[in-house]
């Protein structure tokens, strides 16, 4: 079955006056940053940036494509990592700080999701199936398994956020 017949599914099941966002912009943050862009449910464009020496490519990517919404793999940090992460630059922390600020400064929903979820139900497989698997750029496959996850499961988000209804 490929994706847009099974968010349609999803759909007449869940509560059929629920409709995917207009346009949905969805991200594997860190020093490459994976993104995908979905318009009303389809997979319009996905890519992935190096974000190394600057993060202006987060703002040419909102102004671009103007999301309704943003959602975005969050990051925490263990305790079986802790150790690991001390005293270290946490790049991708401060990164979401950043896109979440870009994101309030203009008005556009932002969602953070664990990375868990969405790659456990989206496979490399099932992204082969929908026609979505990009080779050679595992972060925009993240972004994309992101954006799908939300768009099949996040309903009860949206509808908790009245300017999303």
């Amino acid at each position: 079955m490929n994706f847009l017949d099974l968010l349609m599914q999803v759909r007449t099941r869940a509560n059929l006056s629920w409709k995917p966002p207009e346009r949905l912009l969805s991200l594997d943050p860190g020093e490459t940053l994976g993104w995908a862009f979905f318009c009303s449910g389809k997979l319009y464009e996905r890519g992935q940036v190096s974000l190394t020496s600057s993060t202006s490519q987060i703002l040419q990517l909102l102004e671009r494509f103007l999301p309704a919404i943003v959602v975005a793999e969050d990051y925490r940090i263990y305790s079986w990592e802790a150790k690991r992460h001390a005293w270290r630059d946490l790049f991708t922390p401060r990164l979401l700080g950043i896109i979440e600020s870009l994101c309030s400064q203009r008005g556009i929903p932002f969602f953070l999701q664990m990375a868990g979820l969405p790659k456990g139900f989206c496979k490399d497989k099932r992204l082969r199936e929908w026609g979505f698997y990009q080779r050679g750029q595992p972060h925009a496959n993240d972004a994309i398994r992101h954006g799908t996850y939300f768009l099949l499961f996040g309903r009860a988000i949206v509808e908790a956020v009245p300017q999303l209804r």
